[in-house]
């Protein structure tokens, strides 16, 4: 877990292993029915959280998935503060399902940084210690 500052508080983010420090957010965004047209292209919008938006490095934020419950095309747009999901299909999905992710701030342009054989064993050390409290 890495507890990192979100404005005035302090917030747990779980990590995954890769090359860079990133966070990943999801949502999932209801369809309105009344608003689907057959095989006609429908936006929604939504305003992504703002306690992501503080932990992430402004203009890293990119779509990963966009994942409806009937098949549709759609596409994902990500905006400074939202996303905006289009979608065009001839059937009406009631939901798409949005992953997005964007670079830890304060650690952009980081990618596979290089450590010593020193610096992982203390890294593991570190990790496990767990294992005795």
């Amino acid at each position: 877990m890495a507890i990192v500052p979100a404005g005035e508080a302090f917030v747990g983010l779980m990590c995954t292993e890769m090359p860079e420090a990133r966070f990943d957010d999801y949502y999932c965004l209801p369809i309105p029915a009344e608003i689907w047209q057959p095989n006609e292209p429908v936006e929604i919008w939504r305003k992504i959280d703002g306690t992501f938006l503080a932990v992430c490095e402004p203009g890293s934020i990119v779509p990963v998935s966009a994942i409806a419950d009937s098949p549709v095309a759609s596409g994902v747009q990500v905006t400074a503060t939202h996303i905006c999901v289009t979608v065009v299909g001839p059937l009406p999905p009631t939901q798409i399902f949005v992953r997005i992710s964007g670079i830890r701030r304060g650690h952009a342009g980081t990618r596979f940084p290089p450590y010593t054989a020193t610096e992982a064993a203390a890294n593991l050390r570190f990790w496990d210690q767990w294992r005795t409290q």
